[in-house]
């Protein structure tokens, strides 16, 4: 109930309060750097974007990719002070403060990945991720696309290898293909009415309908939600953006492809809406699946009225 989830955040903060304070005392920027990380990720499940951003602004005072990133590697497993710049991203985007929020995104882009092992790319995935939905929000689909795949998508091909289904790894292996593809539809790519577009499209359209959604676990889901994008949301805007393609450009063809796009997207869709207990903790991911979910059911509505 409210009580007993009020009573597990408050008892949550106190500790993650403990943990910054402990560190500080002690003094060692590595465990400091994931303490102020810890306490970010918290205030932002939250709802507390302000504080949240606050403690960011802390972790730059501090944080080094040079002097840092390998050492929080270490100890930690990846470095969560780099991904915090990521997420940071989601924050103010939630606050309404688009330029800060694009800002955060460029400096993470060219300051601090070219600092992180391309090899760890479990941590190039959780920095990257939620940063290409916020430039996609606001315009920027083909930078973060071209971004995406030069920093997650091409490690991922030459170094995940065969990654288990419970690895982290295996997150940045299942995801890296959707993320790219979602990220270039929004661009603009595959959408003219020519030879060349329609080949791809119909490979993308085959790949997209045999997507077993089953694939995607729920360790995967869970991570890219708290990251800011549901990733079962990504293969229904999908669905939703190659149906409306087709549908533009030939709005006579109401069945087929069209409708099976919007079939499967709408039936992710509503799934993925109806795991939604608390939009404050997952308020960007919520919004993104709202939006698709009212794309594809206009689509629908069109499709019934031209077959009635």
């Amino acid at each position: 109930g409210d009580i007993e989830d009020d009573q597990a955040c408050s008892k949550e903060e106190s500790m993650s309060r403990w943990f910054v304070d402990e560190t500080r005392k002690h003094g060692d920027p590595v465990h400091m750097l994931r303490a102020l990380a810890m306490q970010s990720v918290l205030f932002g499940r939250l709802g507390r974007f302000g504080e949240a951003i606050q403690v960011q602004h802390e972790i730059e005072q501090i944080y080094s990719a040079d002097d840092h990133s390998g050492a929080i590697t270490k100890e930690y497993g990846s470095d969560r002070a780099a991904q915090n710049y990521g997420l940071s991203t989601t924050f103010y985007a939630q606050m309404g403060k688009v330029n800060e929020a694009l800002q955060l995104c460029k400096f993470t882009i060219e300051e601090i990945m070219p600092l992180e092992d391309p090899k760890q790319i479990h941590n190039s995935f959780m920095i990257m991720y939620p940063l290409v939905f916020v430039k996609k929000r606001y315009g920027q689909a083909q930078e973060a696309m071209e971004a995406f795949d030069r920093l997650v998508s091409e490690p991922c091909k030459q170094f995940a290898g065969q990654a288990g289904p419970n690895t982290p790894t295996a997150v940045a292996r299942l995801t890296h293909r959707p993320v790219s593809v979602l990220l270039g539809l929004t661009a603009g790519f595959w959408s003219e009415d020519n030879e060349v577009d329609a080949q791809e499209r119909e490979k993308l359209e085959s790949w997209i309908l045999a997507f077993d959604i089953c694939e995607i676990n729920r360790i995967t889901d869970n991570a890219c939600m708290l990251l800011g994008t549901d990733v079962k949301g990504v293969i229904s805007e999908i669905c939703l953006l190659l149906a409306s393609i087709r549908w533009r450009l030939d709005p006579t063809v109401a069945g087929g492809r069209v409708q099976e796009l919007v079939s499967k997207g709408l039936k992710i869709v509503r799934e993925c809406k109806a795991r939604y207990g608390d939009e404050k903790a997952h308020s960007f991911a919520y919004a993104q699946v709202m939006d698709v979910m009212k794309g594809l059911e206009e689509l629908e509505r069109h499709l019934d009225t031209q077959t009635s």
